[in-house]
């Protein structure tokens, strides 16, 4: 299933996907659902309500691009529930790019402008690359983990939660040899930034290395 043509789904196939289906089959159903289904308020209760992470990771991440979706759509959200659950969530070293892709898409369409406190953009890119940083390392060290990362680029792709585009490009950086992958992985340009967003490494940097680099980012001089 190609990312851009996630089909409509009905409201049933939907309550049964979030009763019994996996992660992954939670995200699709509310991507699907904050595409097709015309009833936006009750779209953003749902992703909400997977937005608490008690769900997955992948659930999580859907949530927070439905409501990016419904943004952009709808033009209008439930800005008092949204933003206090976006800056809860952009606090989470995984879910922090996506988070703030979905604040753009609100300050674009959905008529209100981010508080300093949202606008965090230029940090989590920093965050980013350190993360990414990290993963280049232990690549260096076990180039092994090229493989998992190939893995992770098919699954997200017959999921429909990476973009063709992404995929392909991807696939390509890590076909290079190695030196030149982790200098991509780390590259400021604008089409590594949006590359990083889709990144194959999630799982490489356990936990804990995860928030050491997010705290000591974060008190080294960004906002």
């Amino acid at each position: 299933m190609k990312y851009a043509e996630l089909p409509p789904i009905g409201r049933a196939e939907a309550a049964n996907a979030f009763a019994r289906g996996t992660d992954t089959e939670i995200g699709q159903a509310l991507l699907r659902l904050s595409l097709h289904d015309p009833e936006w308020e009750w779209v953003e209760e749902q992703a909400l309500r997977f937005a608490d992470g008690h769900h997955g990771e992948t659930a999580c991440l859907s949530a927070v691009q439905a409501l990016g979706h419904l943004a952009r759509i709808h033009r209008r959200l439930h800005l008092e529930k949204v933003l206090p659950t976006l800056a809860r969530l952009q606090a989470v070293p995984a879910l922090s790019g996506r988070v703030a892709d979905a604040l753009e898409d609100i300050e674009s369409f959905a008529g209100r402008k981010r508080s300093p406190r949202l606008d965090r953009h230029r940090l989590a890119e920093e965050r980013s690359i350190a993360m990414h940083a990290a993963v280049a390392e232990r690549i260096r060290a076990n180039p092994a983990l090229l493989s998992k990362a190939l893995l992770r680029i098919n699954d997200c792709l017959a999921a429909g939660l990476m973009h063709p585009r992404y995929a392909a490009r991807w696939r390509e950086i890590l076909a290079l040899p190695l030196d030149e992958v982790c200098g991509a992985m780390v590259n400021p340009a604008e089409e590594f930034r949006a590359l990083r967003q889709a990144t194959p490494f999630v799982g490489i940097l356990d936990a804990r290395t995860r928030w050491k680099i997010w705290r000591e980012v974060g008190h080294g001089g960004g906002p």
